[in-house]
């Protein structure tokens, strides 16, 4: 069985970039949103927050902020992180 290496525990929504084995969120809510970034074929799955903790951020606004990060990478030449969490 693989194993990921790293385990995002913090209490806002995460995103999880999708086809990777670095790290995940097990303890976050599963809001079964993917969002496929517009400049590239990368998906990423969209995760509630911590499932003991609720959080004022909602699917569509961590959707729209998740767009513009993946905007800002192409920009700036960045590759894409494997999780994002700047949300709560």
């Amino acid at each position: 069985m693989l194993e990921y290496k790293r385990e995002i525990n913090v209490l806002g929504p995460v995103v999880i970039k999708m086809d990777q084995m670095e790290v995940h969120a097990i303890f976050h809510e599963d809001w079964d949103v993917v969002v496929t970034c517009p400049a590239c074929p990368d998906k990423f799955a969209v995760g509630g927050p911590h499932l003991a903790f609720p959080s004022p951020f909602t699917k569509e606004r961590v959707t729209k902020d998740l767009l513009s990060l993946l905007a800002d990478d192409h920009s700036y030449g960045r590759i894409h992180q494997n999780s994002y969490s700047s949300w709560g």
